[in-house]
């Protein structure tokens, strides 16, 4: 059995070129954290379930999201 996690930060914060109008994009903040687990049948063969969350913070509201994902796999290795 095996666990996983993660947790990223990222900032973008754009240089506006004259004459921009005043609601243009300029600054963003975006998170994305996540879980994972990993179940090894044999030394061939596991089973994987993860989530993650993702989030944009912007100073336009219209473009601020949230996501949430979740998938399990099952896998065969050679």
């Amino acid at each position: 059995l095996q666990l996983s996690g993660f947790l990223s930060y990222r900032q973008n914060d754009s240089q506006l070129i004259e004459g921009a109008p005043e609601n243009a994009r300029d600054k963003d903040d975006a998170w994305q954290a996540g879980l994972g687990l990993n179940y090894f049948i044999n030394r061939n063969m596991f089973l994987s379930a993860n989530y993650t969350y993702q989030t944009l913070d912007s100073n336009v509201a219209l473009d601020e999201y949230g996501v949430n994902s979740f998938w399990a796999t099952f896998s065969l290795e050679y």
